[in-house]
């Protein structure tokens, strides 16, 4: 095979693959369309100014948000909700990776939550100075990285019941502080899981506002 049928294959190659990438992205753009009005959730196609107002969460230190795509507002049991896909660069060592996750938020005027987050701890996490620890629970810090302002207010907010339950459903992400309350699962959650996609995120937040008892 010569150079220039190589290159030719090569550019080819690329085309088609970003042609299946749009054609993916339009298909779940619109189900997603479907999935808000079936909710009676608005939609929107981006929101430029969306990816950089959760720029500041400690769940993404150290990557960079780069857009918001697929934005469903809405209400649900009398809160503010939005689910967004949030496109986002993390740094690894001399090279950049790009990953997609979706983001479930709720925006509560009567909370005034304290200022924490929590993820599941990765090996780079061993340094780490900020975390809240529990002396008698090596279990969820072995599981889990949890940061916070107000180390004492986090403490009784994930008292033993509450660290069960996180220890339970592994492999899940929550930030709080004042009205909101964000959550994630580290994936990109199909339109027909929207809906449990929501749920879950309610059920976290009724975990952590009845310190880990049935409501």
């Amino acid at each position: 095979m010569d150079a220039v049928t190589l290159v030719l294959l090569t550019v080819g190659s690329v085309v088609v693959l970003a042609l299946l990438a749009a054609q993916i992205h339009e298909r779940r753009a619109k189900l997603l369309r479907a999935a808000a009005d079936d909710m009676g959730f608005t939609f929107m196609p981006s929101d430029a100014a969306l990816a950089a107002a959760f720029n500041d969460l400690a769940l993404f230190r150290g990557s960079q948000a780069t857009h918001a795509v697929n934005v469903l507002r809405g209400e649900a049991n009398g809160l503010e909700v939005l689910i967004f896909d949030l496109h986002y660069v993390t740094q690894v060592a001399n090279h950049s990776q790009q990953r997609h996750m979706s983001i479930l938020a709720f925006q509560d005027r009567q909370a005034d939550w304290p200022s924490f987050s929590l993820r599941p701890r990765r090996f780079y996490h061993r340094l780490n100075t900020e975390e809240v620890n529990f002396e008698i629970d090596e279990g969820f810090k072995k599981i889990y990285l949890l940061q916070a302002s107000d180390t004492d207010g986090v403490r009784e907010l994930f008292n033993e019941d509450v660290r069960h339950f996180f220890m339970q459903n592994t492999g899940v992400a929550v930030e709080g502080g004042g009205q909101r309350l964000v959550y994630c699962n580290g994936r990109l959650v199909n339109p027909e899981g929207l809906r449990p996609f929501m749920e879950e995120g309610f059920r976290v937040m009724n975990v952590l506002q009845t310190g880990g008892q049935p409501s």
